[in-house]
């Protein structure tokens, strides 16, 4: 049975409980098979529960816990999503035990492609480090029309350890600018307005800067698909909303799970028909965030 909802059923994991996942996988007594429905079931996930970044590491998280010996041996037969799957477990730390970690390792570096994604990894760690070097400056406001490369281009030249503030309003950038926003450690006010940012990078963003307090996505081409994915952001304290695809519903849940918010715009959407338009210190909407 293809249904998300079905193959989401099978899969709930708790601490010292038995899955259904786990009593098919291949490394279990119980598996009925050469581990054929395992590798169905867990390679579909994508397309259902790991596209949602709220609930992405935490899954990845309970399958190392409960699934990482079925993954190596996937990863030893060669498959190319347990191989990619596993590289993400050790890049993102969630496997907690040592020897664990040095097994995975290991049966990673087993399989070519394994072998090339670490190397990969390490150059992507590497790269981390000396952009989250303390150091550079506090503020940057990239020109007008900068494009993705442009990003990239300049947060490699040096640290970038201290940026607290990044203006990237009226550039051309792309929801594909979030995965070099999301290496600066200290990046706490954030600006899109008038871009094509979406909901990719939105919830990249939102999994990994944590640590952000203002953000204006006025203009952008966000949806409530990726708003959704704020909730994560429990530091958030002004948002500006202005004219994007924001519904009521969507907007509800935010306040409700945003308890730092204290200031935002929702100027021009379907929220503002049901909530104020605009709240506390940011009621010059886009143009108090722009500033930041």
């Amino acid at each position: 049975d293809a249904r998300p909802e079905v193959r989401e059923c099978m899969f709930p994991m708790r601490e010292g409980k038995e899955s259904w996942i786990k009593v098919i996988a291949p490394v279990s007594k119980s598996c009925p098979d050469n581990g054929e429905v395992f590798c169905e079931i867990v390679s579909c996930l994508p397309r259902t529960l790991l596209d949602r970044a709220t609930v992405r590491r935490k899954l990845v998280r309970q399958l190392a816990y409960c699934c990482l010996e079925a993954f190596r041996l996937m990863v030893i037969r060669g498959d190319e999503f347990f191989v990619r799957m596993l590289s993400e477990m050790l890049e993102s730390e969630v496997i907690e035990d040592k020897e664990q970690r040095e097994y995975a390792l290991s049966t990673l570096c087993s399989n070519s492609d394994g072998e090339r994604l670490y190397r990969a990894m390490c150059d992507r760690q590497a790269a981390l480090c000396n952009l989250a070097q303390l150091g550079g400056p506090t503020k940057l406001a990239m020109p007008a029309h900068s494009t993705d490369a442009d990003v990239e281009k300049v947060l490699s030249s040096g640290p970038f350890g201290n940026l607290e503030r990044l203006s990237l309003a009226f550039t051309s950038v792309t929801s594909d600018c979030a995965r070099h926003l999301v290496k600066l450690p200290n990046l706490q006010h954030l600006n899109f307005w008038c871009t094509q940012f979406g909901d990719t990078g939105l919830c990249l963003l939102a999994e990994h800067c944590h640590r952000l307090k203002s953000l204006n996505l006025c203009e952008t081409l966000v949806t409530d698909a990726g708003l959704l994915a704020l909730t994560e952001l429990k530091t958030l304290s002004c948002l500006n909303l202005n004219s994007t695809a924001l519904s009521a519903q969507v907007f509800e849940e935010l306040v409700s799970k945003l308890p730092a918010l204290t200031s935002y715009d929702i100027r021009y959407t379907e929220a503002c028909s049901v909530f104020p338009f605009s709240k506390g210190e940011n009621k010059m909407g886009a143009e108090k965030l722009h500033s930041d």
